[in-house]
Order: C-alpha cells, then structure tokens, then sequence
C-alpha cells in the first residue's frame, strides 16, 4: 500500500473529527465560511497525453469511508488505465479543450460556489511533485495541500 493511500485516508479521518479541516472561504456574493460534509481528496498523477507527460488530478471521493486497499486500488488504476476509463482524467481532457473565456468561466464557478469547488478541486491536495523542489507558497484554490519530498510508491 502506497504512502499516498495510508496518508489519504488518515488525513480524512482527521478532518472527520475535526470539521475546521473541511472549511472554506467563499467571496461571492459575500464572504461567508463554508463547510463541506464529506472530505475529498485530489491527488496530482502524471500521465501521458498525445506524446506530452501532464499532471492529472486523481478525485478520491470520502475516502474516510474507503478502505486503504481501495483508496490504493483506485491510485495504481489511475497510473494504469486508460484516461478515458477514469472519470477524473476524462473531466480533465474534456475540460482542457474549451476555449479560454469557457475555461475562465469554470475556474470562476469552482473558486466561488461550493458545489463546484467540491466536485472540481475537492477538499484538500496531496501531490509528490515536490521531488526535493523548495516551495514558499503553493497557488491553488484548496486549503490545504501536502506536497510530499520524495515521491514513494
């Protein structure tokens, strides 16, 4: 079982307990704090799309609720299947082929409503690109993200 896997499920295991994990601020119309019922977790997978590797996000939807051989199960699928057997990679591609004002307009719909924002970027971000790069910030529209040194199957 890989580490993305045991530090998926713990990380929402926490957040079960600790609904503060789950919170976020929204700016449209007002700015209010919202907090989502169930965590879901997006992790950065990187695939092979027309000869050029690009960075995926894998959604691991309730994964407080999965088992660790799932949650595994579902990682080692998304990095051996093909993209368009796998829903998040074919949201992606298909997403990735509107013109620039559509493309706009979604990214403001996920960043401002909370059903988008779930369902699109999720509750928090786990990714292994760190691969001994230093970061000072990270630019995403999640409140949390983990960004792992090395990466470990």
């Amino acid at each position: 079982i890989s580490w993305f896997a045991i530090f998926i499920k713990a990380f929402a295991q926490v957040s079960s307990k600790y609904p503060e994990l789950r919170q976020t601020v929204f700016s449209f119309p007002w700015t209010y704090l919202y907090q989502y019922q169930r965590s879901v977790a997006m992790l950065a997978i990187e695939r092979e799309v027309n000869g050029e590797n690009m960075v995926m996000y894998l959604k691991i939807d309730s994964p407080e609720k999965q088992s660790l051989k799932a949650i595994h199960q579902q990682i080692q699928e998304s990095k051996n299947k093909k993209k368009k057997k796998n829903l998040s990679f074919r949201r992606f591609i298909k997403f990735n082929r509107f013109s620039f004002l559509i493309r706009r307009f979604y990214w403001w719909m996920g960043y401002h409503l909370p059903y988008f924002r779930l369902h699109y970027f999720g509750t928090y971000g786990v990714t292994g690109a760190g691969r001994g790069l230093r970061s000072l910030s990270i630019q995403s529209p999640l409140g949390v993200n983990f960004v792992f040194d090395k990466y470990t199957d």
